[in-house]
């Protein structure tokens, strides 16, 4: 579903068409990427062995998703301690930058990626999410 997504989106954009809000198709997207988000926090981003990295979804599909890195990196429901990086974005940049559709140099410039905790950490993330299923 997230690949059908993301090309979706590839073809709503150039014809000038609104990008999606959301729905089933979204949120099944976004399942599927918190599913791997161990692999693209710890491999693809880089998230060092101690960190925790958590992630906001502002919507249309709200989410939190919590990444721990000890030995390996995985998905967590809770913390023990405070998260090292905190990253905010809607749903919808979160996939974009995770297909690595979209550069995200500007949405972090422009504030629509928020940046938390260790922020040269969290900007290296910023720009390192994007991942092939």
């Amino acid at each position: 579903v997230y690949d059908s997504w993301l090309h979706l989106e590839d073809c709503r954009a150039p014809l000038g068409h609104e990008p999606s809000i959301g729905g089933v198709p979204a949120r099944m997207a976004v399942d599927e990427v918190t599913t791997a988000a161990g692999f693209v926090i710890g491999k693809k981003a880089g998230a060092p062995e101690g960190s925790r990295v958590e992630v906001t979804l502002t919507g249309p599909v709200s989410e939190v998703v919590r990444v721990v890195v000890e030995d390996r990196a995985r998905v967590v429901d809770e913390f023990d301690g405070e998260p090292t990086v905190t990253l905010a974005m809607s749903s919808h940049d979160w996939l974009a930058l995770t297909g690595g559709r979209i550069d995200p140099k500007p949405l972090v410039d422009d504030g629509r990626v928020a940046l938390g905790g260790d922020l040269e950490l969290a900007e290296h993330m910023a720009n390192n999410l994007a991942f092939t299923i």
